[in-house]
């Protein structure tokens, strides 16, 4: 078995037929490659190169967000029906979140796209949550903002800023959620 090892490792290093005893090398044409297959193209790399930074800045973003996010829905109960610095504390929270939220967005929705590729996976789910928690996050500033004037007329919450806290929550749980299939990547 050794020899048959030792055959085989010599045979490799000092090949005795073939092209390499006329003096000639492998061409890439030999293995099956043209010329052509194996030209770079710059301008897809500095597509392909920018497409990854703006998503990688759209994940470290993302992640960013979900503290004010958080911290938004922690203040929700003391702006209902605390006092007006408590209000003004979840409103700032909010407005905090909707900003970073909305250039987190910019970076994935404006990223260059390269070759029509299906989404799969964790990609799929994390796509199709985008459905709920973006229109959510249009929305539930829009009601919160009609709450917020209702409240400070002195009146009761009512009509469509009275379904602020639904959409809210329904939208940071599908964020959350989208959130999670990546870092999580099942």
């Amino acid at each position: 078995m050794k020899t048959l090892r030792l055959l085989l490792a010599l045979a490799i290093l000092f090949p005795t037929g073939g092209r390499a005893a006329e003096g000639k090398d492998l061409s890439l044409d030999d293995l099956g490659f043209k010329a052509d297959d194996l030209k770079s193209d710059s301008a897809a790399q500095d597509t392909l190169h920018k497409r990854s930074k703006m998503l990688k800045t759209h994940q470290i973003l993302g992640l960013v967000t979900a503290v004010p996010m958080a911290a938004t829905l922690m203040t929700a109960s003391g702006a209902a029906e605390g006092s007006d610095a408590k209000r003004d504390l979840h409103k700032n929270m909010a407005i905090t979140t909707g900003v970073l939220y909305f250039t987190t967005a910019s970076f994935s929705l404006l990223a260059p796209e390269v070759e029509e590729k299906k989404a799969t996976g964790s990609t799929k789910i994390h796509k199709a949550l985008a459905w709920i928690h973006f229109p959510a996050m249009v929305i539930a500033p829009i009601l919160g903002y009609q709450a917020y004037q209702q409240k400070d007329r002195g009146e009761e919450v009512h009509g469509a800023a009275k379904h602020h806290a639904t959409v809210a929550g329904v939208g940071a749980a599908a964020y959350f959620l989208s959130m999670a299939v990546m870092v999580i990547n099942f």
